[in-house]
């Protein structure tokens, strides 16, 4: 990863932890490359195929694109081969009342074909908005902000 793929990563300005997840949504359904269960994060392509990497050169879970959606390119940067991110910062960003069932969200298991193809990226789609339907109102409820994790993106930053 170089610094003008960061200007690639998506970003998102999300004011509710209900937003941030239909934002996870739109950044699977518009690259489904994107989507891997099986990793937080993956910043480093070289041992992904060509044919299977985002424009973005970001691969990732639920949990780590919450994270990812909400960290500034510097922070992205600094942390791109520590492998620092982690479930608890994307548990941060959701109400504790809905912290368990986020988990077996996180961990859940896919079964329909290969990370990053379309059928892999919509049965995930298809998880997290049952997730987001079976707790809109803690969701829509919870505000986020800058105590949330320290690494969000200022409210109102273009994406």
């Amino acid at each position: 990863m170089n610094r003008q793929q960061l200007k690639l990563i998506p970003r998102s300005t999300a004011t509710n932890a209900y937003d941030l997840m239909a934002d996870v949504v739109k950044v699977i359904r518009d690259e489904p490359k994107r989507m891997d269960m099986s990793t937080f994060t993956r910043l480093k392509m070289k041992f992904v195929p060509k044919a299977r990497r985002p424009a973005c050169g970001t691969i990732g879970c639920v949990a780590g694109w919450m994270v990812m959606l909400t960290m500034s390119d510097e922070h992205l940067w600094e942390i791109r081969d520590a492998g620092l991110m982690s479930e608890w910062r994307a548990q941060q960003l959701l109400p504790s009342s809905v912290r368990g069932a986020a988990s077996r969200l996180f961990y859940s298991m896919v079964h329909a074909g290969d990370d990053g193809t379309p059928a892999y990226a919509e049965e995930v789609i298809t998880l997290i908005e049952a997730f987001m339907r079976d707790h809109e109102a803690a969701l829509r409820a919870h505000v986020l902000t800058e105590e949330d994790n320290d690494n969000l993106v200022p409210a109102g930053q273009v994406t």
